[in-house]
């Protein structure tokens, strides 16, 4: 991690200190570096689960490129985005990507949002030595040394989960219940929290699976309460996370439901339900030239 994150800290700086290298890497006839603009490419969820998430996400990526812009851009270059909705469907995610990879449209791609969209394109990002920076995931399925083009800029999700457990068993609660999205990210997050259990007095008195429309989510909190847990682990996103908060809330306002870093993101539809809440926070400052 520690080379990857060296890279990291100067990518930003990329176009300015060593864009000639990338150029001659990727070849300089890409429609997605002309004399002019850099154009970087993404595919997130801007409809159905995750909507709420994705569009905040565009509007903070667009704000920097726009500070930059104004700075003067990238060795005179201005710094362009070019995104799509994929409703956090990993095959859309695909049919999004495809033709800006193999087209030539983009000079990179950032901010993939979630595990699945990270896995499924990471053989086009790998076949065609695309760098693929800051993907939206903590998976350590997406942290081999084999994957030579993507570049995180944060911990994976199993660092978030064990200081999560670490710190509930310091706190006393050793009796948890974990709720976790019926896909592949939640299943993968289900793992690392036994893992995480193996290594602490703690334990796991329920395993319940959310769908991912919330659908099923006045019976998880059903289950929760049945299981008499001291505390919640949220391996969850987007919207059905939503609705098994306001579900559980709806029966005990006192419960201790603590997330990932990108658990909570509809802040609006939460209300005054946000107490009692907690998550993991993974992001350095912003403006700091240290990575840890």
């Amino acid at each position: 991690m520690i080379a990857r994150r060296l890279v990291l800290k100067t990518f930003g700086q990329t176009a300015a200190l060593g864009l000639p290298g990338l150029i001659a890497a990727r070849g300089s006839s890409a429609q997605g570096l002309t004399s002019d603009t850099i154009t970087l490419g993404s595919s997130l969820g801007l409809s159905g689960a995750t909507a709420v998430g994705g569009q905040g996400h565009v509007a903070g990526i667009e704000a920097a490129f726009s500070e930059i812009n104004r700075a003067g851009g990238i060795n005179g270059r201005q710094v362009r985005f070019l995104y799509k909705d994929d409703g956090y469907n990993p095959k859309r995610s695909v049919e999004n990507l495809t033709p800006m990879i193999e087209g030539g449209s983009v000079f990179a791609l950032v901010s993939i949002v979630g595990t699945g969209a990270n896995l499924a394109i990471n053989p086009l990002v790998e076949k065609a030595g695309m760098p693929l920076v800051g993907p939206i995931t903590g998976a350590e399925s997406l942290r081999h040394a084999e994957q030579r083009f993507t570049f995180h800029i944060r911990p994976s999700y199993y660092n978030e989960v064990e200081y999560m457990v670490n710190q509930l068993a310091f706190m006393g609660m050793h009796d948890l219940a974990v709720v976790y999205l019926d896909n592949a990210f939640g299943k993968e997050i289900l793992g690392y929290t036994k893992t995480a259990f193996a290594k602490t007095n703690t334990r796991a008195v329920a395993e319940i699976a959310l769908a991912g429309d919330g659908r099923n989510a006045e019976d998880c909190a059903a289950q929760v309460l049945r299981s008499k847990a001291g505390a919640v682990i949220l391996a969850t996103t987007g919207a059905a996370t939503t609705d098994f908060v306001l579900a559980i809330r709806r029966h005990v306002a006192g419960l201790p439901l603590v997330g990932l870093s990108l658990t909570f993101n509809d802040g609006k539809r939460l209300g005054k339900n946000t107490m009692g809440l907690a998550s993991t926070l993974v992001f350095p400052p912003f403006r700091s030239k240290q990575f840890a």
